[in-house]
């Protein structure tokens, strides 16, 4: 996990990232669900705090990690070397916590927590499933369309998710769209209105061209060379949003 955050944190949007945010921009993406753990759409200008949230990660990011039992959360990268080395850090707020007791004279109770990557794992529960069920069905009720983009469609409640909206926005007149190489599992094509076999790069660069927005390119205006210590740093001197947004432009 920590050489995947690693190539994460210098990894660049694609085209269908810029797409997501342009749609965004345009007041016509109302929100996005991601399966991915990259955090590649919060560098192309999404966001999954505040009242301006319009990201919802189904999977967590592995651009944070989080206690095992106290619920602390803190930027991966000032947890490289442990991680690389196959360790779990210690939570810095459970030792705080502990030393507050023994200073006190208090019982300990328990041992501090570890901090394991913030993603979530199949069979486990998701810490904000409540406040995500909460935004689905605020968007059950407002969404007048919904693209379905390079997923499987293997992830129960995923799949659970895209039927019951479906089912909501079909009521009120509005489509529902499978982009994909690959066609839908048999038994979910119906639930789709229009199948769409394309590469979902090629799709958005059509899709930029006609909301009459630059051409995308891979090199652009930043300096792809960034260091761990470039990345490092910029933590550090609170340059990263809540949200681990980084603050330098990736448009």
């Amino acid at each position: 996990m920590a050489d995947l955050a690693k190539a994460a944190a210098c990894a660049r949007p694609t085209a269908f990232h810029t797409l997501l945010r342009a749609l965004s921009c345009h007041g016509i993406l109302g929100r996005t669900y991601t399966q991915n753990i990259d955090d590649l759409e919060l560098k192309a200008g999404l966001t999954t705090v505040g009242e301006e949230l319009n990201c919802v990660q189904l999977h967590g990011s592995m651009m944070k990690v989080q206690c095992t039992q106290c619920g602390f959360t803190e930027h991966t990268v000032h947890h490289f070397p442990a991680l690389s080395s196959g360790k779990l850090p210690p939570c810095p707020q459970c030792e705080m916590r502990i030393e507050n007791r023994k200073s006190e004279g208090k019982r300990i109770g328990s041992n501090g927590g570890l901090l394991r990557p913030a993603i979530i794992l199949y069979g486990e529960s998701h810490p904000k499933s409540e406040d995500i069920e909460s935004i689905q069905i605020l968007d059950r009720s407002k969404a007048d369309n919904l693209l379905v983009v390079g997923t499987s469609l293997k992830t129960y409640g995923s799949v659970s998710f895209i039927k019951e909206m479906s089912r909501f926005i079909k009521k009120r007149g509005g489509g529902v769209y499978y982009l994909d190489l690959a066609s839908p599992p048999s038994k979910m094509v119906k639930f789709f209105d229009h199948v769409l076999q394309a590469d979902c790069q090629d799709f958005a660069m059509l899709a930029l061209d006609r909301l009459g927005m630059p051409k995308f390119t891979a090199s652009a205006s930043v300096d792809r060379d960034r260091t761990e210590a470039d990345f490092a740093e910029l933590v550090e001197t609170g340059r990263i949003r809540k949200d681990m947004r980084p603050s330098w432009d990736w448009a």
